[in-house]
């Protein structure tokens, strides 16, 4: 019974240590399909390297106590965004073709041994975290379709090949515009999706159209202040998580030792 225990909690803070260590893209960065282009793949990666795989790595780094999910150690050959990217790294996060890491990429080398990696670095080790689906195939052709776009600067020491790619200079390459939300147009009652464009302005013929002017706006200007207060509520779609996550883990902390210590 004990040990049953004892086996559960232990299982329990893994699966929320992986929840924790998740992704860090923000929600909708990465494409419902899957398939994201090289300009958003730079824009939103801290690195981008061309690399060869060397092998599997076998020991125990972030995600990989998760069935489905690899980490491999690579050898950079060119580093095309980030500094200070050592020779030879390993990046986690591979595999994920279930969906074993909600809303993380399926990042697959289709069988290649090298290609080209976006990446995040985890602390200031070597090793880094996929952000979206390496890009593998014909190197030659993938280098010189990716090096046409802004966000890339060739450092370190490259090979021979990754020289023949380098990116085009500030502007000459084409650069990348995040798409921004808009919030719909604000529609009175009655209106339809047509009208929903129009402004309507009351000129007030007498001081009681007036006054209805002036009720109209107050309300007008209440319903602003929701929608700025809702606005800034989404703008940090962590925070209340994040509270939630550090409660969970204090509460499951908490009872783990105290269990610990009885038994």
């Amino acid at each position: 019974m004990e040990r049953g225990i004892y086996i559960t909690l232990v299982g329990m803070l893994a699966m929320f240590s992986c929840y924790v260590h998740g992704c860090q893209l923000e929600p909708g960065v990465m494409s419902p399909t899957g398939v994201d282009d090289d300009p958003k793949k730079i824009y939103y990666s801290d690195y981008v390297i061309y690399g060869e795989v060397i092998r599997n790595h076998t020991g125990n780094v972030l995600h990989t106590n998760i069935n489905g999910i690899y980490a491999a150690e690579v050898s950079v050959l060119c580093n095309y965004r980030g500094n200070n990217v050592p020779s030879d790294i390993i990046v986690t996060g591979l595999g994920n073709l279930n969906n074993e890491l909600p809303n993380c990429p399926v990042a697959s080398m289709n069988g290649s041994t090298d290609g080209v990696f976006f990446l995040r670095r985890i602390g200031d080790s070597n090793v880094f975290e996929t952000q979206f689906a390496p890009n593998t195939g014909a190197i030659e052709i993938i280098l010189d379709d990716l090096t046409i776009y802004c966000g890339l600067n060739l450092t370190g020491n490259p090979t021979d090949l990754c020289i023949d790619y380098e990116p085009l200079p500030v502007g000459e390459c084409e650069q990348y515009i995040p798409p921004t939300t808009l919030e719909p147009p604000t529609t009175t009652e009655g209106s339809t999706d047509e009208d929903a464009g129009s402004v309507e302005v009351d000129t007030g013929d007498s001081q009681g159209d007036n006054d209805e002017g002036y009720e109209t706006q107050d309300n007008t200007d209440e319903s602003n202040e929701e929608s700025n207060a809702e606005a800034e509520e989404s703008s940090d779609p962590t925070g209340g998580a994040s509270m939630l996550v550090g409660t969970v883990f204090a509460y499951m902390s908490a009872v783990f030792l105290t269990l610990l210590h009885v038994l």
